[in-house]
């Protein structure tokens, strides 16, 4: 009688199964990826018919990568618990059941990569440093694909939007952390792009890596002084970190960045490694000037083209005048 009822118990779980339509992501191959962090997840796996423990990385990977074993079975194997069922995995949009709930992390690494990552607190995507290494997947290259990945497309009311706010009239913001990054902003007292240091996290938009992308963005030509401008770059190092070697650093980052060769009295691309080095490293090739080049600037008004382009006519004025004085002379 037990063999029957055993038999009968198989016999029905058998049929559930067949019942059950396991997504395809149940039938990839567990996956830890190549970070080096330990988070403990869960996977299904085909062949055992079972979820099992395993040490994620912390990037890349695959999606047969559950947080708790219940929403693995919930979700492969159609098994609900009395505190977690299929309904619950099915209800969560996949940003409330993803990476997008977790800390920033910055890596095991020593390179410093601005990227940004999703506050659930404040709905809104923040820069922060990453290392290089290790972390987690709350880790995007812009605030676009931050933004596209955690939050919910949103239908906005018909009729007139608010005002576009411009970044550039935007204060000078620092943030809440203690990193102390070379950044520049418009200061629209001086009506100037101005070197301050950002915290690493939070702030606002007023902040540019270099001083030629802020003023690109915040001073076009038609609100600069108006002239063409003949800049030309003499020999005459002005700082002693410009006679230092290249040096890209121990680690394996690949930033793009400036240092001054002394052999050709110019600022070349070098790619740097994200740590250590030395401080003949410029975030652009107008810093790498400015540092280490003396620079002549002339500028050239509409009033100075205009005097410029009288001159032949003056010139051959003088000269009609003289050949009259010489031949009326002669007569």
């Amino acid at each position: 009688m037990q063999l029957q009822l055993v038999l009968c118990f198989q016999a029905l779980w058998m049929f559930t199964l067949s019942e059950f339509q396991r997504p395809p992501i149940c039938d990839l191959e567990e996956e830890s990826g190549p970070c080096r962090a330990l988070h403990s997840r869960y996977y299904y796996d085909s062949k055992g018919g079972a979820c099992y423990n395993f040490k994620y990385g912390g990037c890349q990977g695959n999606a047969n990568n559950f947080q708790t074993k219940e929403e693995c079975e919930a979700k492969c194997m159609g098994i609900a618990s009395a505190n977690f069922t299929s309904k619950d995995v099915q209800s969560k949009s996949p940003t409330e059941a993803s990476h997008c709930y977790l800390n920033s992390e910055t890596g095991l690494c020593k390179a410093s990569i601005e990227m940004y990552h999703y506050d659930p607190s404040t709905q809104k995507c923040f820069t922060f440093y990453y290392s290089g290494c290790g972390g987690n997947d709350n880790r995007f290259e812009s605030e676009e694909l931050c933004l596209a990945n955690c939050t919910k497309p949103t239908r906005l009311p018909l009729g007139p939007l608010g005002p576009v706010v411009d970044i550039c009239q935007e204060k000078m913001e620092v943030g809440p952390c203690r990193a102390m990054i070379p950044r520049y902003y418009f200061d629209t007292a001086t009506r100037s792009c101005q070197l301050f240091h950002y915290g690493g996290c939070k702030g606002n938009n007023n902040k540019f890596e270099t001083k030629e992308q802020c003023e690109a963005k915040c001073l076009p030509a038609d609100r600069k002084d108006g002239g063409q401008r003949d800049i030309k770059w003499t020999q005459g190092v002005k700082d002693g970190k410009c006679l230092l070697e290249m040096d890209s650093g121990p680690c394996k980052a690949l930033l793009s960045r400036y240092y001054y060769d002394q052999s050709t009295n110019t600022c070349q691309n070098f790619k740097y490694g994200g740590c250590s080095g030395n401080d003949n490293n410029f975030q652009s090739k107008s810093d790498c000037e400015e540092a280490c080049l003396t620079k002549t600037v002339r500028t050239f008004t509409d009033s100075d083209n205009a005097a410029t382009s009288k001159r032949p006519l003056r010139l051959w004025s003088v000269m009609v005048l003289l050949a009259i004085m010489i031949l009326g002379h002669g007569q």
